[in-house]
């Protein structure tokens, strides 16, 4: 990903999710923002890996690369 567009677009939007976060912490612990479930690993995961990553359609980043 291009870094001016990570610096432009992406950090600023993931900085704004995280301070909402710990907003919606403060107020119900129990709540998930990210989510009730984790996502199912089965058969198709490595093959689907490997299709994104060749195409270049792999769109899962981690996060503290938006938070440096």
């Amino acid at each position: 990903m291009n870094k001016n567009i990570l610096d432009a677009f992406y950090k600023p939007y993931i900085n704004f999710l995280e301070e909402i976060k710990s907003e919606i912490k403060t107020l119900d612990s129990s709540f998930d923002p990210n989510g009730s479930t984790e996502k199912p690993v089965n058969w198709k995961t490595p093959l689907l890996y490997i299709y994104r990553k060749l195409f270049g359609v792999y769109n899962i980043f981690n996060k503290s690369e938006f938070l440096k």
